[in-house]
C-alpha cells in the first residue's frame, strides 16, 4: 500500500512540528532545572558548589554561591530551536549575561546537563512521545 505525495508531506510536517515543540519544551524544562539545582547552590555535577572565598564571602556577607541574586543571567536565558536542524540551543540574551555566566562556569561549573537533569529530561521526553 503506498499513500500520495501530499499525505507523506502532511505526516512529515506533522511529525516536524512535534519534533520543534518537544525540542522547545525539553530546553525549557532544562533552564527551569538548572535554576532549581542553582536555587541550592548545586553544580552541573550535582554536588554542592563550593563555599566562597573567606574575603569574598566577608564583602558579600554569606557563604553560599548566588548566581540567583539580581535574575538578570538567568533571566535572560532562551531556547533557540533550528528548524531546519531540529536542534535546540539555550543561550543568552544579551552580552553581559553571557560574560557573567563564562565567568562563574570557569571558576564553578553549572551551565550544562547534570547526572539528575538527564534523568529528569529522559522521563519528560518519554511522557511527550506516549503522548
Amino acid at each position: 500500500m503506498s499513500i500520495s505525495e501530499q499525505t507523506e508531506r502532511a505526516i512529515m510536517a506533522r511529525v516536524g512540528m512535534a519534533s520543534r515543540q518537544l525540542l522547545f519544551e525539553v530546553g525549557n524544562a532544562q533552564i527551569i532545572y538548572m535554576r532549581r539545582r542553582l536555587a541550592k547552590s548545586i553544580g552541573v555535577d550535582d554536588q554542592p558548589m563550593p563555599a566562597l572565598t573567606p574575603a569574598y564571602a566577608k564583602r558579600k556577607g554569606s557563604e553560599t554561591r548566588d548566581l540567583l541574586l539580581t535574575g538578570r543571567m538567568l533571566g535572560s536565558l532562551r531556547v533557540d530551536v533550528d528548524q531546519r536542524e531540529l536542534t535546540a540551543t539555550i543561550g543568552f540574551t544579551d552580552e553581559t549575561s553571557l560574560q557573567k555566566a563564562r565567568g562563574n562556569q570557569a571558576r564553578t561549573p553549572w551551565f550544562g546537563f547534570s547526572p539528575r537533569d538527564r534523568a529528569a529530561l529522559n522521563k519528560l521526553i518519554q511522557a511527550f512521545m506516549k503522548g
